[in-house]
């Protein structure tokens, strides 16, 4: 693992650009029906019956990312609460149903951090404030990549503060990318300042 060191900004750059991936899902489901609902388009019908998974698109990123010779952090998300088929908010929050353990996942997990992009967790729904679930989360994950995760970015970007941030730094995060707004473009309430007092490296670009 590369040394990150704890700095305000690198080095003369004017600016930064970090690329993220958040894997919410691996594969459609309802999303068949409901895409094709919302926007008339036959295709998402069609791809129910093609062999191409249509949410697993990591090799073609990669090849992308190669081209520009750029990485970027995926954040894995893996969901273990029940779902209520009656509550729209617990289906909303609880759909994304693939585990770290899936061989699949397993080995594109693997992959990517062998070819030096960066793996990340994107901590469940409910783990903003709930320290067992999101350390058992990072362990479960850390058990597939064999080193240390050091970032997270919460799912739906929950995030009480400072409950969320105290969390996080005690189990063992270097950073968190969860403080953006699910409305505008940006911070939320428009801050635009390094956040982590614990983390001074808001975000590690490769």
């Amino acid at each position: 693992m590369l040394e990150r060191e704890k700095t305000l900004w690198f080095d003369s750059k004017t600016f930064v650009v970090c690329l993220t991936h958040d894997v919410d899902k691996v594969r459609k489901t309802y999303q068949y029906f409901t895409h094709f609902f919302k926007t008339g388009r036959v295709y998402h019908l069609k791809s129910l019956f093609s062999q191409k998974e249509s949410y697993w698109n990591f090799e073609d990123i990669m090849k992308i990312e190669e081209k520009y010779g750029v990485k970027s952090t995926f954040f894995f998300l893996q969901e273990t609460k029940r779902t209520n088929p009656f509550n729209f908010e617990s289906i909303k929050a609880t759909s994304a149903k693939y585990k770290f353990s899936e061989e699949k996942i397993r080995s594109i997990i693997k992959l990517l951090q062998k070819n030096g992009w960066e793996i990340a967790l994107h901590g469940s729904y409910h783990s903003y404030n709930d320290k067992n679930l999101l350390a058992a989360e990072k362990r479960q994950l850390e058990d597939i990549t064999g080193e240390k995760i050091i970032g997270v970015r919460q799912h739906y970007l929950n995030i009480e503060i400072p409950r969320t941030w105290q969390i996080q730094k005690e189990i063992g995060f270097y950073y968190d990318a969860t403080y953006g707004s699910n409305e505008n473009i940006g911070f939320l309430n428009g801050k635009k300042t390094l956040l982590l007092p614990w983390a001074m490296n808001f975000w590690y670009c490769h």
